[in-house]
């Protein structure tokens, strides 16, 4: 069941920087329909679960020496820093939902394969979703098994599905009041919280570190 956690908080903070998904759910829901902005993040959460489920187990066939296990652990704090500084630095000419005045119309299967397709079109996809992969397997923190993949990938979808939730119900409440500015406030605060879980893990790797100079120096 730890996996399930693990996969609620990764799923729920990977999916919160601003991208062309989440500006789509806004979009749909702001010029269509809450139901079609959740059909559309419904989309984005499956492909999140479909490579986190293929990623972890294809991980689970490859053993991490120790020195490898340091530098994951490293670049997963690394990978945090940059979103959760790319988070607090975001500027409102950034997040661009602004009305066309010509709109394409899709049918409820069209806006799913929309939030598929807007999701797998990011170049950086596979890189970035690897990296949290190897950083989650270098911690060790539950046994590397099938069922906890299962549950890992679960989790994500949970969390995936609540962040895109939770943006919908906030553009439905605030439709008339919405702006770039009320989304940029979420995205800080939620920057903020990667950024102190990035310390964090900063923290441990260090104190790590240390502990495997010791073991190196035993050793030798």
């Amino acid at each position: 069941m730890l996996a399930l956690l693990v996969g609620l908080v990764v799923g729920f903070l990977m999916v919160i920087p601003v991208g062309p998904v989440n500006v789509a759910v806004i979009n749909t829901t702001l010029k269509k329909d809450y139901k079609l902005g959740l059909t559309v993040g419904l989309g984005g959460t499956v492909m999140d679960m479909v490579y986190f489920l293929i990623i972890s187990q294809g991980l689970s066939f490859i053993s991490f020496n120790p020195t490898f296990l340091q530098t994951i652990k490293v670049c997963g704090v690394f990978f945090l820093l940059i979103i959760g500084i790319y988070e607090l630095r975001l500027w409102e000419s950034k997040i661009g939902f602004a009305s066309t005045g010509k709109e394409k119309k899709y049918g409820k299967k069209g806006y799913f394969l929309l939030g598929v397709f807007l999701y797998s079109s990011n170049p950086t996809l596979f890189a970035g979703l690897s990296t949290i992969c190897a950083t989650i397997k270098s911690y060790n923190v539950y046994p590397d098994v099938t069922m906890n993949h299962i549950f890992l990938t679960i989790g994500v979808g949970i969390g995936s599905g609540f962040w895109y939730w939770m943006l919908v119900m906030i553009v439905r409440k605030y439709t008339k009041k919405f702006t770039g500015k009320l989304l940029l406030r979420v995205n800080r605060i939620c920057g903020g919280l990667i950024l102190s879980i990035a310390f964090y893990m900063a923290f441990v790797v260090m104190q790590e570190f240390k502990l495997y100079d010791k073991f190196l120096s035993n050793i030798l």
